[in-house]
Parts: C-alpha cells; structure tokens; sequence
C-alpha cells in the first residue's frame, strides 16, 4: 500500500511529495497516513514492511514504532534517482529481489 496514497500538486501541476510540504496541514496529513498505515498492518497482520525509498522507511518507522514488524527498504524507482537508473534499471532491480528474498530475522 501507498503510505500517503493522494495525488498532491503545485501550481503547474507538478507532483509534490509530503516530504515537500510544510506547516501543521501536513503534520496532520503524515499523522492520518501513519495512523493508516498501522491499522492496516495491525488489522492484517502483517508481519513486515518494505518502505520503497528511504522516505517510505523513515515514514513506516515512525508509525510502526513499538509493533513486531520487520521494516526494510528498497530502492525507489524514480527516474531522478541514480541508483535505480543505472544499467538500464538492472541494479534497481537486482536490490528489490534481494529484499524481497530476503529471510525474514
């Protein structure tokens, strides 16, 4: 699932992420989408989560905070970042299996 599944964007209709925005509107719209997020894995039972990209696994760390869930990370696919463009996107996908395949701790 999207931890802030909404589309949110500027003036000339370019995407904007919630790490973009400041004040308490967002404080309260992060605090909504973690609030989510833990229901979710609390109501299903999950038992680990992968944040795609750094932001994703900061966001899942702060909300799951105190549960019994494994939080791991993976690259984000984003054409802004190298990582994941490099080799044709042969290395993005070479770390998402790894933490997919990965034994759970």
């Amino acid at each position: 699932m999207n931890h802030c599944p909404l589309l949110l964007l500027g003036e000339t209709g370019k995407n904007i992420t919630p790490d973009k925005i400041s004040g308490n509107a967002v404080k309260k719209l992060l605090k909504a989408c973690d609030d989510h997020l833990k229901e979710v894995v609390t109501t299903m039972g999950i038992t680990r989560v992968i944040g795609v990209g750094k932001y994703a696994e900061k966001r899942a760390l702060l909300a799951l905070k105190g549960l019994d869930v494994e939080i791991g990370t993976c690259w984000h696919p984003s054409p802004a970042s190298p990582l994941a463009n490099r080799n044709d996107g042969a290395d993005w996908r070479a770390n998402v299996r790894k933490i997919l395949l990965a034994e759970h701790s």
